[in-house]
């Protein structure tokens, strides 16, 4: 066994600024949602929708304002990181600020940015980056 080459490529068709408005508009619904498999896309966020809803269950009969704010401060969470993600990812786009790990990509006219880095099952910061922003489809053109 050792290491594996792990890549994710994040393809950039919108503007920043469109970017950020997309982040201002996340709601619970949209980060709430799962897969084919009944899995939360946001698979580095599972424990923390797994509590939140779990609490949602428990006061299903009153809505209080603690499960109020555990929504609320689990959307700003989230909205906090596509934010940081944003930055990093136009800041090598907009701006040419790279990371080690990450460049551009053009391929027969789709341009965006990839990572990769070698693994032993662990992760880095820019890939699970890529990845909240992949689900969330932040960059992309939305049909």
């Amino acid at each position: 066994m050792g290491a594996d080459l792990i890549y994710s490529m994040l393809f950039i068709e919108i503007s920043e600024t469109e970017a950020e408005k997309r982040v201002d508009e996340l709601t619970l619904e949209i980060l709430a949602r799962k897969d084919e498999r009944d899995h939360w896309l946001l698979r580095n966020h599972e424990d923390q929708l797994d509590d939140l809803f779990y609490e949602i269950e428990e006061n299903s009969e009153h809505k209080t304002e603690e499960v109020e704010f555990a929504i609320n401060q689990f959307i700003d969470l989230v909205k906090e990181e596509a934010k940081q993600a944003l930055d990093v990812v136009y800041a090598a786009w907009n701006r040419g600020t790279y990371h080690r790990d990450t460049a551009l990509f053009n391929v027969k006219g789709n341009r965006g940015l990839i990572t990769a880095d070698m693994s032993w099952g662990d992760s880095w910061e820019r890939l699970e980056q890529f990845e909240l922003l992949n689900i969330l489809e932040l960059t992309v053109k939305k049909e």
